[in-house]
This record gives C-alpha cells, sequence and structure tokens, in this order.
C-alpha cells in the first residue's frame, strides 16, 4: 500500500511533526528516530486497550524514516517508509507499508490501515503546516477538514 500527500510546509516541518512533535497529532504512539529505538502504539478499539510494537530501521532527518511494527496477533511484522520530498508547493509524504501478504488477515488489515494511515497523513500534513506558520491549534487526532483528505491519493 502506499499513499501519498502534499503538505503547504517545508521538508523540516514534515520531519519536526513526524519525529519530535507527533504526540501533538498522534498521542498513542512512541518513538526516538533512532535506527535500533524501540516503537509502540497503543490505542482503545472497541473498548479495549490495543498495542503494537516494533522497531526504527532507518532514520535520515527530513527524507526518510522506515520502522517495522507488529500486534501480536500479526503472524509478521509490517513494514512503514516515510518519504520526504520537496516540491514547489511544499513537501511530498509517500507512505509505503509492505508485508500484509504474510498475513492471513492481510486483506482486512490492508484495508483497515488504508483508512488510518489516511487519518494519520492528513493530521501529519496538517499539523506541520500549522506548525511551519506558528499556529498552536487543539483539534489534533480529531480529524481534519476535507481539503486536507482530498490531497491524499491512493
Amino acid at each position: 500500500m502506499t499513499l501519498t500527500a502534499t503538505a503547504r510546509a517545508q521538508p523540516a516541518a514534515l520531519w519536526r511533526s513526524l519525529t519530535e512533535r507527533r504526540e501533538q497529532w498522534w498521542p498513542g504512539m512512541r518513538f526516538d528516530a533512532e535506527p535500533g529505538a524501540a516503537l509502540r502504539e497503543e490505542w482503545t478499539e472497541d473498548g479495549q486497550v490495543r498495542i503494537a510494537t516494533g522497531v526504527v530501521l532507518e532514520s535520515s532527518p527530513g527524507v526518510r524514516l522506515a520502522f517495522a511494527w507488529q500486534q501480536p496477533e500479526w503472524e509478521a511484522p509490517l513494514r512503514v517508509v516515510f518519504s520526504l520530498a520537496p516540491a514547489p508547493d511544499g513537501t511530498v509524504v509517500r507512505l509505503h507499508e509492505t508485508g500484509f501478504a504474510a498475513l492471513g488477515v492481510g486483506a482486512r488489515l490492508l484495508g483497515e490501515h488504508l483508512e488510518g494511515w489516511r487519518f494519520h497523513l492528513a493530521n501529519l500534513a496538517a499539523h506541520a503546516e500549522d506548525d511551519e506558520r506558528g499556529h498552536a491549534p487543539e483539534r489534533w487526532n480529531e480529524g481534519v477538514s476535507a481539503v486536507h483528505l482530498d490531497r491524499i491519493r491512493p
């Protein structure tokens, strides 16, 4: 699965939002942007606490971040790569997640992750845009406007 979003912010602002200020728009995800660092996401779904854990695989500031993560019920980990590239109107963020074929529930999980990544990419782009302009909105993790979602393409 690959999703692409364009944010009206420079790569440095996107990187800062993704790695240093992530708790403002994705409060359940924790990791340091260093290869080998542990990763942990915790959220509540249907009244139950869910956890995914993993490890940061690559970190090239302002350019690329990769990690592997897995929930206990998955047969194998998934690999996620964020790639950032300057664009005339800001930064293109490309998210690529692989490994679904190795999972018995791959097709169902792929659909869930597609929906989740659209939400998170929209929040990442909106946060970076606002952060670059010096705004500190309190709307994070509530979803963002359709304007941001329209700029995300599978």
